[in-house]
């Protein structure tokens, strides 16, 4: 897959301006310390800086050369090439306590493939961090009963998602691939009359609870821990 080194520099800018976002805080605070972790899709290295800095061990996996080689200065170890390669995912070794999947298997052709040939690197209590996106988010439904279905450079329309999920079909691609959703941690959330979905820590009591009850509904992004379950694989789509 030819990348485009472009495709992710507003991002980059914006973090290196204004910081890491409250999913990447909330992510880096879910592995905690002393933790060896894989970070597929790490750019130049923003989470591994935080995640050393509680005395992780970090692999980077990144497809950009330019920006993995910003990541080096905070990694152990960094394997350069395509995330949606079994193959090249592979070089980055095995028994890691915590796999990152930030915002990436969206962008993937198989993430079911890469999901089923990252549970084969984590040890035996090890767990997946997967941040996705949620397409059933409400104002998505109503853009599409508006006949609007409008390609964007970021949001839920990325022009650079191939995969779509709703909170129930990511559950159900984390079971066919060999996980259970141990938690999920929501990031983003909202109802009618609010313009923009809001971090969680900024909502209100109501509506938590409604996200909570309603989460294909109400969740924008969110945060899914997935542990390994041992029970045989489920058939692929």
């Amino acid at each position: 897959m030819e990348y485009d080194p472009t495709v992710r520099q507003k991002a980059l800018a914006h973090i290196e301006e204004h910081g890491l976002a409250p999913t990447h805080h909330r992510i880096v605070g879910y592995v905690g310390r002393d933790k060896k972790v894989l970070d597929l899709g790490c750019a130049t290295g923003y989470l591994a800086e935080a995640l050393a800095g509680n005395g992780c061990s970090v692999t980077g996996l990144e497809m950009d050369a330019a920006a993995a080689e910003k990541a080096r200065e905070h990694c152990v170890a960094i394997v350069v090439g395509d995330a949606g390669d079994p193959t090249v995912i592979k070089k980055a070794g095995t028994d890691f306590d915590v796999i990152i999947c930030a915002d990436i298997l969206e962008h993937l052709v198989d993430p079911w493939t890469v999901m089923k040939t990252l549970r084969g690197m984590l040890k035996p209590d090890g767990v997946i961090l997967a941040s996705i996106p949620n397409v059933a988010y409400w104002r998505m439904r109503w853009d599409l009963v508006l006949g609007r279905f409008n390609y964007t450079d970021t949001g839920l329309l990325d022009m650079t998602h191939l995969r779509f999920f709703t909170v129930n079909t990511f559950r159900k691609a984390a079971e066919e691939t060999g996980f259970k959703v141990s938690d999920m941690i929501i990031n983003d959330a909202g109802l009618p009359g609010f313009k923009h979905p809001r971090d969680w820590d900024r909502l209100p009591g109501i509506l938590k609870k409604l996200a909570k009850q309603w989460p294909n509904f109400c969740v924008f992004h969110a945060i899914y821990v997935l542990a390994p379950d041992r029970a045989p694989l489920l058939t692929s789509p």
